[in-house]
């Protein structure tokens, strides 16, 4: 494979490029280990001079054998594309999308369909292509997905005494640094709370290395996991290579996908079964978490949850608005904002009481269905105990379930 230029020779051209990669891990406390394993790593731009680049967002080499899904970032599904999700994530938190013109993904990409990706960043340029600011995807083992957005301070500082010196980023004012509390499960071997992060990057545009980040994990003052990824060869650009280059980047990759995430669990039963490491059990996703996907039974069940809810807005006299929100769906799927008639009338004098209803885990669904509560009181109960739901205001919560003890809908009821 011919030697290319870096990432920052290359960014006049809006093209996606390879580059491979080792990950290392190495954890400090309280027990000492460390591995690494190769993997390929694309840039991929996702806009350019203010303009999405939709061509870029599905196959980026070969016939399938190495691809980009839309569908695997930010919120489920893919209606809207890389450039269309990351707009409305940045709505979600009150930033314009037009702040920032320039925007490239690092990520793993699908390798016959299959991918390995615990962590994918987003690199967010302002007009004048300063980083202005990073997302961090991170994905776990369970399914679940967490999204952390890291602004610029204009600061480049960051602490580099924890790592080994092989592992340090590119030079101090071409980095990218922050620091922020950890609130989303990742290894069994740590818990959610009481632990921050700190993340080194490198400036893509900007340092000869264009892959090289590192993470810390801190508890107590105390470093216990280093996790880095850095570029270990030359940039590979798809678009010039011939039928027989490809081929052999299919060779040397194409077996590495299915062959990483197994060596990942025979490490992390070597951290459990000889050195003795505690597992932290999975906690009840925050509110900010993408839940896993529900399998056919949950999202058979969510459409008689959903239907029930439904049935008691659409029945009751008073004036209620319950905006729903389901766990493991596609995002275009995922919400339904449901009115009682009296919300709906336009000469309604009733006060709207507006409530949230958010299922966080799409288990809740089989947990609600085999309680057998029959009554609308012993619903309320239910829903009001559950740890996988947050209710915004509880009290119209009961206004609308105790009312009365009717019986429980029948599933022909509810279409």
């Amino acid at each position: 494979m011919s030697t290319l230029p870096s990432f920052s020779d290359l960014h006049g051209m809006p093209e996606p490029i390879f580059y491979p990669c080792q990950v290392r891990h190495t954890r400090v406390h309280p027990v000492v280990h460390s591995f690494s394993y190769s993997y390929l790593w694309v840039v991929l731009p996702v806009r350019w001079r203010g303009n999405s680049i939709e061509k870029y967002n599905s196959p980026v080499v070969g016939s399938g054998w190495f691809t980009v899904d839309p569908g695997d970032y930010l919120e489920r599904g893919n209606h809207t594309g890389l450039h269309g999700k990351l707009r409305q994530y940045l709505h979600s938190q009150r930033l314009r999308d037009e702040e920032y013109p320039y925007v490239f993904l690092l990520t793993a990409p699908k390798v016959l369909g299959h991918v390995f990706n615990p962590v994918s960043f987003w690199y967010l340029y302002s007009i004048n292509k300063t980083l202005a600011a990073v997302i961090l995807e991170v994905n776990n083992n369970f399914g679940e997905r967490h999204m952390y957005l890291l602004l610029s301070t204009g600061s480049t500082s960051g602490d580099t005494s924890v790592a080994d010196p092989a592992d340090q980023p590119c030079h101090t004012l071409n980095r990218f640094s922050s620091t922020w509390s950890k609130d989303f499960h990742v290894s069994p071997f740590n818990p959610r709370e009481g632990m921050a992060y700190t993340l080194t990057t490198a400036d893509p545009l900007r340092c000869e290395r264009p892959i090289d980040s590192r993470i810390v994990l801190v508890a107590s003052n105390r470093v216990r996991l280093i996790a880095s990824i850095r570029a270990t060869g030359p940039a590979i650009l798809p678009a010039a290579l011939s039928a027989y280059q490809r081929s052999q980047l299919i060779l040397s990759w194409g077996w590495v996908g299915a062959l990483t995430e197994p060596r990942i669990y025979f490490q992390a039963a070597m951290l459990h079964v000889q050195r003795k490491l505690r597992v932290w059990s999975l906690p009840v996703p925050l509110e900010k978490t993408i839940s896993r996907r529900a399998n056919r039974l949950e999202r058979s069940l969510e459409y008689f949850v959903r239907g029930y809810l439904r049935h008691r807005v659409e029945n009751t006299d008073g004036s209620f608005t319950v905006r729903y929100s389901a766990a493991g769906l596609f995002a275009n799927d995922a919400v339904e904002i449901m009115q009682s008639p009296s919300a709906r009338a336009v000469s309604s004098k009733c006060p709207d009481k507006a409530v949230g209803f958010r299922v966080l885990r799409p288990d809740f669904y089989t947990s609600f269905v085999e309680s057998q509560a029959l009554t609308a009181e012993e619903v309320f109960k239910l829903l009001a105990g559950h740890d996988f739901l947050r209710v915004s205001r509880m009290n119209v919560l009961r206004d609308l379930f105790c009312d009365e003890s009717g019986s429980f809908p029948e599933l022909a009821k509810l279409s």
